[in-house]
């Protein structure tokens, strides 16, 4: 890849990706949504976050993870839960996962 080609697709991700934010910003107070689709589109955000968070939970590249990653998530949402403070909850994390590994159970 030369360093033209290189240049030349940043500029073109960055101009679609402008492109696309302005869009929503122009089309978005001309738009009315039914509450049915505002629903909608909530819900299928959410599901789609849990979705990627679940995948980074259980699998390493392609293959399935042990079970300390996901424990170590498992605590961190019981954290969230409680509505602890975000630095409690990732430490909780590291520490329920390091320690898992640290015995031995990957």
């Amino acid at each position: 890849m030369t360093s033209l080609s290189l240049v030349l697709g940043v500029m073109v991700l960055a101009t679609a990706t402008y492109t696309f934010r302005i869009s929503g910003v122009l089309l978005g107070s001309r738009a009315t949504l039914t509450s049915q689709a505002t629903t909608t589109l909530n819900l299928g955000t959410t599901v789609l976050l849990l979705a990627v968070a679940a995948t980074a939970a259980l699998y390493d590249g392609s293959q399935l993870d042990g079970f300390a990653r996901p424990l170590g998530v498992l605590a961190a949402a019981a954290c969230a839960l409680w509505k602890q403070p975000i630095i409690v909850t990732v430490l909780v994390a590291a520490i329920v996962t390091a320690g898992l590994r640290a015995l031995g159970l990957n």
